[in-house]
């Protein structure tokens, strides 16, 4: 299970259409629909079908949607929690060797 997908299927759900997903992504409307395609092969069902403005999802999407946009929300916070920590220099120890040429 390829967990860096999930943004993109919680993305998908709330806005209910592959390109402004990716524009929220940051990333191009051709990947994201390579993730979904992934996605789907992932979970073996459809997720999304196609409609004149977007996409609808299928019930296993509306099922999982709400569990999936949790966790993706949980790892977000715990890699910003993590990124805010500072580091106490102090503690910090390093050996450097420094090795010098002779020139005459």
């Amino acid at each position: 299970m390829d967990y860096n997908l999930f943004p993109v299927f919680v993305e998908i759900m709330r806005h209910r259409n592959v390109s402004k997903a990716a524009t929220a992504l940051n990333m191009t409307q051709p990947a994201a629909s390579n993730a979904l395609a992934r996605l789907r092969h992932q979970f073996g069902d459809p997720l999304f079908l196609r409609a004149s403005h977007g996409v609808i999802p299928t019930q296993l999407a509306t099922d999982i949607a709400a569990e999936m946009e949790h966790h993706v929300e949980q790892l977000k916070m715990i890699t910003q929690t993590q990124s805010k920590q500072e580091i106490d220099l102090s503690l910090v120890k390093r050996h450097f060797k420094i090795i010098t040429q002779d020139m005459e």
